[in-house]
């Protein structure tokens, strides 16, 4: 992983190392094929340059790496003159306090520079797979006093970096010779936080001045081929051509569901949105929409499901049931002009598991990501499809229980990593599958004692990734316990006991008290607000206050300013002080109710079973400020992007847009009729 410059003979010695990576990555790739059901990532011929390794990605080949024996090549006096190090810097364009990853670290010459940059806030990362390399970075730091340099000793599949928790990656010259450039790749990606940056800086094959031999050389063209790949959710910003030999090629992490600002306006990629709660960022959604009031566009929508739909770009995916469960598809629509762009029958289980009256056999809501859709029916099966082509890249049917009442736990991505709940009533666990596999990564049961009876263990909740003192945890609720667990491992850090199952709400999170809301489920549901510091069993000192009147056992609650807000399924609306668990009010809204809200500014929508969606304003008093009828039943909860919103009902999809003219309201608004 260390950076090659001018190959000297002393890269030969590496011959013996470069042929156990061959031996070693053939039946690797062969693995990957069975798995993923696709042709060979890499290539191997015979026929190759001499510094070249023989093994092809992409059709280039990949150069050999260089050993810890060209330590005096990295610091040569003459590399500032030939490669304008200082000139780099300024192209990466770092800030202090920032987090970067310094790939291919070496002895740590650009480490050290951009140590420096960052300041005593900041880190960097020093990632290499020679030990060698990295002994001799610290003795370098020991000697210059510098103490903001973390050693890291990766492999050369993975940089053994944390995922979304890095600024910046750095790799000088060094991208070439990664052995698995796609599996590399992927966990950069994966590593990066929503916005963050990757630098390939690599000398110019396009420029035949530039003295290093032509495998050690890559065109800009190349690199965003390579970097380009849907799944690894990196967008191209720009090339800087300021170095004398080289490029810096930049680009931006835009997917994974934890989007940057940018992107968060425009997609909803998981159940409830980019933040899991179902909070809006744009304010100009309508507040009043009907069959043909403010309709963009309306598209039925074949078969059965109560799955949420996802939008990313032009693109809205869902899942339906056919045949009575029989036939379970994906369903992709045109955000523009609501045609159907695919319809992919994924499963067709010869016997679909039992449902209850209130749920489908398509009511897990997908999760999407640039290039990736991954889709899941419960114990009936989870997939991932290509979002341009539809076509299916890889099945899982390996996660059977008994749901009884059918699926209903939506999946999460976190990195690389699709994170599934199983309670069922004969297994309980949580489980992360390789998004780009879908084979399984780590498995964890649940931990807290169950019920003796089986139809008391089963449960429905979609988990929510929060972070608590600067750590990620996934906020797992099951019967009778929720969890905190680390995402990347499945380790268990804290739970909390209660008496509930065939829980469905998803949690939310304070992010300024940090405190977890949760509905227990039935027979008879509580809210409850729980401090999620602490390890181990926390249920006697944790659970900071209860609700346990009109509290939901269907729709999940939604906080706005401090307010809990939320409708039980019979239609008592309720708003809860978050502080205390005091009632604030509660009002009969009527209706039956499944869908969760969605909050736009401070307005929150309800919608309901009888089609009705109901606008209320996020006040201490209850006031109603729309009421907006459709044709068919609303299951589903709401989705927004850009400025539009998405209402799925038992037969269409909806797309509603305010005014041209910007108006949120225009019912009962005299200048709507003024000539």
């Amino acid at each position: 992983m260390s950076r090659s410059r001018q190959p000297g003979p002393f890269c030969w010695l590496l011959v013996t190392l470069v042929l156990v990576h061959l031996a070693i990555a053939l039946p690797a790739q062969a693995d990957d094929a069975a798995a993923t059901v696709a042709p060979p990532r890499y290539e191997f011929r015979e026929e190759h340059d001499r510094n070249g390794i023989g093994k092809f990605y992409m059709g280039r080949e990949i150069a050999r790496v260089m050993g810890h024996q060209g330590i005096a090549w990295l610091e040569r006096p003459t590399r500032e003159r030939e490669e304008k190090l200082t000139d780099l810097l300024d192209a990466l364009d770092l800030k202090p306090g920032m987090v970067v990853a310094d790939i291919g670290a070496g002895s740590g010459v650009i480490s050290t520079l951009i140590a420096r940059r960052v300041g005593d806030e900041g880190t960097v990362l020093a990632v290499d797979i020679q030990q060698e390399m990295l002994d001799a970075l610290a003795i370098k730091c020991r000697r210059r006093g510098i103490e903001n340099i973390e050693p890291v000793l990766g492999t050369n599949k993975s940089p053994k970096l944390k995922p979304g928790t890095v600024d910046l990656v750095v790799m000088v010259d060094v991208y070439h010779e990664f052995d698995f450039p796609y599996e590399m790749l992927s966990e950069i990606a994966a590593a990066l936080k929503p916005g963050g940056r990757v630098a390939f800086v690599e000398y110019r094959k396009e420029d035949p001045r530039v003295p290093i031999k032509e495998v050690h050389k890559m065109s800009e063209a190349q690199v965003k081929k390579e970097a380009s790949l849907p799944e690894l959710g990196l967008e191209w910003i720009k090339t800087d051509g300021r170095l004398p030999r080289q490029h810096v090629v930049l680009f931006r992490k835009v997917g994974d569901g934890q989007n940057n600002s940018a992107s968060i306006d425009d997609a909803w990629p998981q159940f409830r949105g980019p933040d899991g709660q179902g909070h809006v960022s744009s304010d100009n959604i309508p507040l009043e929409f009907g069959e043909s009031e403010n309709l963009t566009w309306k598209t039925a929508i074949p078969g059965t499901g109560w799955s949420s739909p996802v939008v990313l770009g032009d693109q809205i995916w869902m899942t339906t049931a056919l045949d009575d469960g029989h036939s379970l598809r994906a369903v992709c629509v045109s955000r523009d002009d609501g045609s159907i762009l695919h319809d992919v029958e994924v499963f067709t289980p010869a016997a679909p598991c039992p449902i209850n009256t209130k749920n489908s056999h398509a009511s897990p809501t997908p999760v999407v990501e640039p290039g990736r859709v991954y889709v899941h029916f419960g114990t009936m099966g989870t997939a991932c499809l290509d979002t341009e082509t539809g076509k299916i890249l890889w099945k899982n049917e390996s996660l059977v229980l008994d749901h009884k009442e059918g699926p209903g736990s939506s999946p999460v991505l976190y990195g690389d990593l699709l994170i599934v709940t199983c309670d069922g009533m004969d297994v309980q666990y949580v489980t992360a599958l390789n998004k780009a596999t879908g084979e399984p990564v780590w498995k964890t049961e649940r931990s807290a004692p169950l019920h003796n009876r089986p139809d008391f263990c089963k449960a429905y909740a979609t988990p929510l990734i929060v972070s608590i003192d600067g750590k990620d945890q996934l906020i797992s609720p099951g019967a009778h316990q929720v969890h905190g667990y680390d995402p990347a491992t499945g380790d268990e850090l804290w739970h909390v006991r209660y008496f509930g199952f065939s829980n469905v709400p998803r949690p939310l999170f304070d992010s300024e008290s940090e405190r977890i809301y949760l509905c227990t489920g039935y027979l008879k549901p509580q809210l409850w607000a729980i401090d999620p510091h602490g390890e181990g069993n926390v249920s006697d000192t944790n659970v900071l206050w209860k609700v346990d009147k009109q509290v939901p056992g269907r729709p999940s609650p939604i906080l706005v300013d401090g307010r809990i807000y939320f409708v039980h399924e019979r239609g008592v609306a309720t708003c809860v002080d978050a502080e205390t668990g005091e009632i604030v009010w509660r009002d009969r809204m009527g209706g039956n109710y499944s869908a969760s809200p969605i909050a736009v500014g401070n307005r929150i929508y309800f919608s309901s079973e009888e089609g009705k969606v109901t606008v209320i304003e996020a006040t201490d008093e209850y006031r109603i400020l729309a009421e907006n009828q459709l044709d068919a039943a609303l299951m589903a909860s709401p989705a927004v992007a850009g400025d539009s919103l998405f209402l799925r009902t038992a037969t269409h999809l909806y797309r509603f847009d305010a005014p041209a003219d910007g108006r949120i309201s225009a019912r009962n608004d005299a200048a709507a009729t003024t000539p």
